[in-house]
Order: structure tokens, then sequence, then C-alpha cells
């Protein structure tokens, strides 16, 4: 009656169940960060000095009203972490390096680290399960668009980038039930409903599948050249079948906290995303740059023909605190350079697009 019961905790999903149909993936952040203390009457500690563990290095600060700096952990990440990686689940070269160069018994930084789940289990996972109780949400309208030919951008920074990696898993798979000339499934969430894909019976009007009989020739010459390696941006249209795809992620620096870095890479290599854009923050001492400035300064041209002239879909997960909005008068300011619009022109098209569902947002503060 004293302590309310803890507030559930709500994550992305970061797989689609087309290709993981028995594992849902997530990735978090780890929280961890110090605050300032008063001592208490009986501490041992002296003349208003205390200790701070900064990774691994030891400083020493001085407080003349006699204050100290105590770490903080946040409660489920925390958890999640400490017993995934007990076995084996979870994957991140910076913080298994920082967890073995911890310092004393404190904790080892103040600053926020990102993580993502590994497939891989050791075989001491097997031996230790570890079962909590979860359950599933649906995303409302933060969905993969059942209009496959229309184009998509998408803006996830951090962990915002977890569900559009199930959107990749899933685009992947559409190309490759498409080249095959198979049925393609629609109106479940991130190919919830798509197990029947190989039935031979395509044709009930019971199920919602959409056969292309010319999809399997024309991506086929279209995503490949004679070389039989991936084309150019231009060639991977898809022949008007499915829309192009272009991802921003931002994190401070590639050796730290780059999430699902390889898989997206591999993504943009095999044609399944057109383009990647990746802003870290954190590897320019003069500046910082995010994933809105990638946006303005790199992609400007190509966003406003896929949202505007082609109607396309913009998604945005992760900050609701500053990205979401930078993100939006970002392009808001893209529509005014490159569609020649004043600011109200934009910022109605911006509130129509919103309307009508075609710009998305899953963010958090």
């Amino acid at each position: 009656q004293v302590i309310p019961p803890l507030l559930p905790r709500y994550y992305s999903i970061a797989s689609s169940p087309s290709t993981h149909p028995t594992d849902i993936h997530i990735a978090f952040s780890l929280v961890r960060y110090k605050v300032d203390e008063p001592f208490s009457s009986s501490s041992s500690e002296n003349n208003g000095t205390a200790v701070e563990v900064v990774e691994s290095k030891t400083t020493v600060k001085y407080s003349s009203n006699r204050t100290r700096r105590r770490s903080r952990t946040g409660l489920c990440t925390n958890f999640l972490y400490e017993e995934c990686s007990k076995r084996g689940i979870v994957e991140n070269d910076y913080l298994n390096k920082l967890q073995k160069n911890r310092v004393g018994g404190d904790d080892d930084s103040e600053v926020n680290h990102n993580t993502d789940e590994s497939s891989g289990r050791s075989k001491e996972s097997e031996s230790m399960p570890l079962i909590l109780p979860i359950f599933i949400r649906r995303g409302g309208d933060f969905g993969y668009p059942s209009e496959i030919a229309r184009p998509m951008v998408m803006v996830g920074p951090g962990t915002g980038v977890a569900p559009f990696r199930g959107f990749l898993h899933y685009r992947n798979y559409q190309i490759k039930a498409l080249i095959s000339g198979k049925a393609l499934g629609v109106g479940e969430w991130r190919g919830m409903d798509f197990q029947h894909l190989d039935d031979e019976d395509s044709d009930t009007e019971e199920d919602e599948r959409i056969a292309y009989p010319q999809a399997a020739s024309a991506i086929e010459t279209s995503c490949y050249d004679k070389a039989g390696s991936s084309s150019s941006s231009s060639q991977r249209k898809l022949d008007g079948i499915i829309g192009e795809a272009m991802l921003f992620f931002g994190c401070q620096k590639r050796n730290r906290d780059y999430l699902y870095g390889k898989e997206l890479e591999a993504f943009e290599s095999d044609a399944t995303l057109d383009k990647l854009h990746v802003a870290f923050s954190r590897e320019q001492e003069d500046k910082k740059t995010y994933v809105q400035h990638l946006m303005l300064n790199s992609a400007a041209q190509e966003i406003y023909q896929m949202l505007v002239q082609k109607e396309g879909y913009l998604f945005v997960c992760g900050d609701g605190t500053r990205m979401a909005k930078d993100v939006m008068n970002t392009v808001i300011t893209i529509l005014k350079q490159e569609g020649q619009l004043t600011h109200a022109e934009a910022k109605s098209y911006v509130t129509e697009m919103l309307k009508k569902k075609r710009y998305v947002q899953d963010i958090w503060s």
C-alpha cells in the first residue's frame, strides 16, 4: 500500500515473425547514472571528499556542502542485462569490455549504453533458463505499410532502430517471396500471418494474399546486374512493385553503440535497403552530427521525392523530447527548400501526412 506496483515496460519488437517465427528480439538502453546525495552522519568519508568512478577511471571531487555522487541504475534494463549476460544472449563488445574493467564494487559509468540481443546461446544458458512474464501489444498505426509500392523513410537513432530491423526483416522476406513468384500475404503486422506463404492453394477467398505474376522476372532483373552483384539504387526500385526504403540511424560511436550495424549494412548491400545513413555524434571533436543533419545535408532531394512526389511514408521512432521535434522541423525545412513552399504550406503538408497516417511516430520521453 505504501509502494505502488512497478509499471510494465514496453519495448519495440526488433524482429519479424516471417523470419523469426518462434522468437521476439528487443533492443534496450542500459541506464546508469549518478546523483548527488548528502553524507550521512555515520559516513566514514571525511572532509567532504567524494570518489567518482567513470568508465574505469577514478577521479576525486571535493564538495564543501558534504555531498557525494551515488550510482543509480535503471531497474528493468540492468536486470535484463545482468541476467542475459549470464546466459550469453546479449551481444555488445563495448559493454563486455567495460564489465571486465569495473573498478571497486560501484557502477562503472554514468552514461547510457545501448545493447541488442544475440541469437547465440552458450552452454551455460541451457542449464540456467530465464523465464519472464511478457505480453504483446499491437503497435497501432506504427506498422509496415500495406501499400508496398510506396517508398518509406525510416528515422530511428539509438534503440529507435528496433522496429525498423523488424521492417527490414519482413521487407527482405517480401522480396524473396516476389522473386519466387509466390503469393504474398497482407494485413498482419510485420508478417505475423505469413506462415501460410508456402501453401499451394493460394486462390481461396479467405486468404488475404496478393499475387504478382510479373514479379519474379521484374525483380530478378532489377535487383542484380549481369555479374550477379547488387545493382545501383536506381535499379533497386523493383520495377515499381516495392518502393524505395531509406533508413537514418544515429549513435555515439561506431565501436560503441552501433546497434545491428553489420546487419543493417548487409541489408543495404543486398538491396533490401536502398540507402543507409548513419550519424556518429561523438566521432568528430569539432561538431556533433545527428540524424536530422544527415536528412537535410545528405538526402533532402531524395526525401522530398519519396514523401511528396511519390507520396511515401515517414516513420520516426525514439526520443520524443528533442529528436522527434528536430526531425519534424527538418522535414518542414526540406519541403520549403525542395518544394519552394512557404513555412505555412510546408507545415500544412506535414499535418496532412499525420492525418493520413503517412507520418507515423513511436516516441517516448
